[in-house]
């Protein structure tokens, strides 16, 4: 049963955490969505939150025919700047990190829905707010818009499908594609979790299957109507729509690949999101037994991480990362568990730390992965000089980390610590 007090430890570390992420992003020297200044929009030192970018990415929703369609986080941000006579960056910004702030607290339940120890589900509480896009969300390039609102409705359908609620998992499903189309690919990681399809045993598996199916074409179905609907009511962007659609499939070679510039900003992109939760993933499969339910969780997230990865590269814009990040919604809730299993931060491991040899490794590899990554961002498309971003810092400290993974390897074997209770 959880008790009140841990619901208020909850709320507070994830409200603590969304403002870490806010204050982040108006760092002086920083030049975020919400902080943006340019020749056009000088700074102001009245405004915290500045009207440089964010009015302008509310607006391209109403005239870009790919955000056209995704219009729930607009209908937020402007219903709340009418209701409030906020400015529309304001209104932004208390919406999107509101729906950040919310995504922890779904991140929390339903680590404890699937049986973690609370102190385990803050831990992927944790995890979820220092992710890459997450933590970063509204730095340039990443510029994220409608994935807060998208990770909401996904975590709230990944609870309903947890409780059986299918109704509460259609709506709230429905939404979320609204919001956003490419939550369509995380239904086959869905269908194989949550529906417990065995896919090595299909034929035993018809009814199952066929339901899954019906429930997927029903979405599909959804879908195609809801389009219909909207170009009934946009007639003049059918033959625009037309053009985006042929064009769309050719970002890996007139975006992400275009020239040597944008082919390191993409491998920059991937490393950045993708780093360190796989080598945590990956380790942690290595070192430990997981439980069968645990293991399609994994194979889930695999599934949906392999549909996405090819999808970004062929029509997304890789640079933008926020797009990588959709699969680690599978595994965000039992984040706390695989870190908890990996590093353990205790009196004894900081002991061993202390030793010469340790703290000489952790300087080095500190300094190799900052130079590094320091070159790495200068060879991009957005250079430092214009985008100040904290980019090489986190990427570093993931680095950092990984390092700190390995050695509490071998000081645990060296001490032979036994296995921490996880759940």
């Amino acid at each position: 049963m959880i008790s009140i007090k841990q619901i208020a430890g909850a709320v507070l570390i994830c409200l603590g955490l969304t403002l870490f992420s806010f204050c982040l992003h108006i760092l002086p020297g920083t030049n975020t969505m919400v902080n943006y200044v340019d020749a056009n929009h000088p700074k102001d030192d009245k405004l915290i939150v500045t009207d440089g970018f964010l009015p302008w990415a509310v607006d391209y929703h109403h005239y870009l025919l790919e955000n056209k369609k995704r219009p729930i986080t607009v209908f937020l941000i402007e219903k709340l700047a009418q209701a409030f006579n906020l400015r529309i960056s304001l209104s932004y910004v208390y919406v999107n990190f509101f729906l950040l702030f919310l995504g922890g607290l779904l991140v929390y339940y339903l680590a404890l829905l699937y049986q973690l120890r609370y102190k385990i589900a803050i831990l992927s509480v944790v995890a979820y707010f220092f992710s890459f896009s997450i933590l970063l969300a509204y730095f340039i390039p990443i510029a994220t818009v409608d994935e807060p609102a998208q990770y909401v409705f996904i975590l709230i359908s990944f609870i309903a499908l947890a409780k059986q609620r299918l109704i509460m998992f259609v709506v709230n499903f429905i939404l979320a594609i609204i919001t956003r189309e490419t939550s369509f690919l995380l239904l086959p990681g869905m269908m194989l979790f949550f529906m417990g399809i065995d896919f090595k045993n299909v034929l035993k598996e018809k009814l199952k299957i066929i339901r899954a199916g019906v429930i997927g074409l029903f979405f599909v179905l959804f879908y195609i109507g809801y389009l219909s609907w909207f170009y009934k009511m946009n007639p003049e962007l059918i033959n625009e729509s037309k053009i985006w659609i042929s064009e769309k499939f050719l970002n890996y070679k007139n975006k992400n690949f275009l020239d040597f510039e944008h082919t390191i900003q993409t491998l920059m992109s991937i490393i950045s999101v993708n780093l360190l939760p796989i080598f945590l993933i990956i380790y942690y499969r290595i070192k430990h037994q997981v439980s069968p339910s645990e293991s399609k969780l994994f194979y889930a997230f695999w599934i949906t991480f392999g549909i996405n990865f090819v999808m970004v590269i062929l029509s997304a814009y890789a640079e933008e990362s926020r797009v990588l990040t959709l699969p680690y919604l599978i595994l965000f809730p039992i984040f706390g568990k695989i870190l908890n299993e990996v590093i353990q931060f205790n009196k004894p491991f900081f002991k061993y730390l202390m030793n010469w040899k340790n703290i000489l490794l952790l300087l080095a590899v500190t300094t190799l992965s900052w130079k590094l990554f320091k070159l790495g961002s200068k060879l991009t498309n957005y250079k430092p000089h214009e985008n100040l971003n904290l980019f090489v810092e986190y990427n570093t400290l993931a680095v950092l980390f990984i390092v700190l993974v390995l050695l509490y390897n071998r000081f645990s074997v060296k001490t032979k610590l036994p296995q921490q209770e996880n759940s």
